[in-house]
This record gives structure tokens, sequence and C-alpha cells, in this order.
């Protein structure tokens, strides 16, 4: 059975705010909730009172025919977050994806899966795991304005959101992959990278930059690196950045779960890569 994650949820942060709402005696508690009683049933008089007024009185705009609302206004009212596509051709606005089965700390997978728990302390919804900033300063972010001359820095997050339990080759990912698109010219410009494995499924994310004029962003050579618990170490990012090899301890593609033999924690990790910002023309 999968165990909880213990490095992926500490609940200690809501503790204050549990034990405040419980603050109080029992008394002062029920004479709050008459209180609360009484109020809210004259706040729902007047709304019912007002509600009734609305209905039948229409001022003279609104007593001519209109329109119904287009589907445009009706779907971007619903707030709805979807998935995006995966990235393909030559322009790509960046976006998470593909939907997938999500677990929590308390509630990891039961086997091997990439980036899918939705409340990991450090990152939050790792589904978001590609995030830029300029190089050296402030957070990072899912989209940032750049200007000719900038220095980038993309950061992707990875885990194995397997229960560490599961520690063995089955819950391991193997041949762990990260494949990077970045866009040829202009002022929107989504980052995408691929996280695949012979065993698991492909998740995708990106970041956006924008810019007042065309740019081109070209990844920096020697600027790749991997961290983990078992250390940090530079990335071959090859002749030209597209498909590099990741891992936990090294270059080879292994991303287990549970502990390592001395102790440290394994299954999760990030890389950096640098890239600078180039004015098109």
């Amino acid at each position: 059975m999968p165990i909880s994650r213990e490095h992926a949820c500490d609940l200690r942060p809501w503790a204050g705010l549990q034990d405040y709402e419980r603050v109080g005696t029992t008394d002062q508690r029920a004479r709050t909730a008459h209180v609360l009683v009484w109020v809210g049933t004259v706040v729902g008089v007047v709304a019912l009172l007002f509600t009734a007024w609305a209905f039948f009185w229409k001022t003279p705009a609104q007593q001519a025919d209109s329109a119904e609302p287009t589907a445009a206004a009706s779907a971007s009212a619903t707030g709805a977050a979807v998935p995006s596509p995966a990235p393909a051709g030559e322009i790509w606005h960046a976006g998470w994806g593909p939907k997938r089965d999500t677990f929590t700390g308390k509630h990891p997978a039961g086997y091997a899966v990439l980036n899918s728990i939705t409340d990991n302390p450090a990152v939050g919804d790792e589904r978001n795991f590609v995030r830029v900033r300029t190089a050296g300063e402030g957070e990072f972010r899912d989209y940032i304005r750049a200007k000719p001359g900038d220095e980038l820095e993309l950061m992707v997050y990875m885990a194995n959101d397997a229960a560490d339990n599961l520690d063995g080759t089955a819950a391991t990912i193997h041949g762990l992959q990260a494949e990077f698109y970045f866009p040829p010219v202009g002022t929107d410009n989504g980052v995408a990278v691929t996280l695949r494995g012979k065993n698991v499924a492909e998740v995708w994310d990106g970041a956006t930059v924008l810019s007042d004029v065309p740019i081109q962003l070209r990844p920096i050579a020697g600027s790749m690196s991997m961290y983990t618990n078992a250390g940090d170490w530079p990335i071959d990012m090859g002749a030209s950045l597209s498909v590099v090899t990741l891992g936990w301890e090294k270059q080879d593609g292994e991303f287990p779960v549970g502990y390592a033999a001395d102790g440290k924690y394994r299954g999760n990790g990030y890389l950096q890569l640098r890239l600078s910002v180039v004015q098109a023309g």
C-alpha cells in the first residue's frame, strides 16, 4: 500500500489556523452562534425583498429585447483551468499537460509517475514545473518581461511521485529525459519542456517571456546543472540543446524514490539553465 511522503506534505503551518478557529469557551461559541443566526435571518429577508423588486422593475433599456450572451463570454466566465496541448511546431503558448490523475503528499501514487502531486510544500502544484526569472533576481515565475541583453534562468522541477515504501526498480523512473522547445523569434515567447521516461507517461509545461521588441532566447553553453540531494553537477547539453538525459545521482536516466543508503532522500530534484535574450534582426 502507498504511504505518505514526509518530504512533500508538512501540515504544521496550518496548525495555528486550526487552533485559532477553536479559540473560546463553549458559552462564548453558543452566544456567537445565536447572534450569527439572528443576523443571517435579517440579511436573508432583506435580500429576498430586493430580489423581488429587481425582478419586476425594469429600466427602459432593459425593457428592449437584449441579445443572448455569446459563447465566448460564457466560456471565459467559467474560469476552468484546462491543460495545454503538447508542444509542437515553431510557436507554442506555454501551458501544462496532459490531463492526468493527481495525488497528494499524504496519498501518493502506487507506481512511478512524473510531477503529479498537487500540494508539494516547496513548489505547490507539480504540474507547474517550468518557471523563469531574470538571472539571480527574485522568484521563479510562470512569465516575466525581458529585454535584449538580459540573462534569464530557467528552472525545471522533477519528481517521481511513487510512494516511498515502493523503493525498487519497479518504482524507479528509467531513461528520464527532458526535451526543450525554444521559440524562434517573437515578443510572446513560450519556452516548453517535456519530461519523459521509458516506464512513465510524458508530461510538459512551459514559461513565457514577454518583450517589447522581437527577441530570441538562446541557451548559454555549459550553463545547465542538475540539483538533487546527491549533489549538483553539470549536464552535458550536447551540440544543440534539444533532448538531454537526466538522473538523480548522475546523468544515467535513473530516478528512484525512497532513501539512499546514506539516508538522503531521493525522488525529486531540479535543473537550471541560463538563457541569453538577443534582439532579433
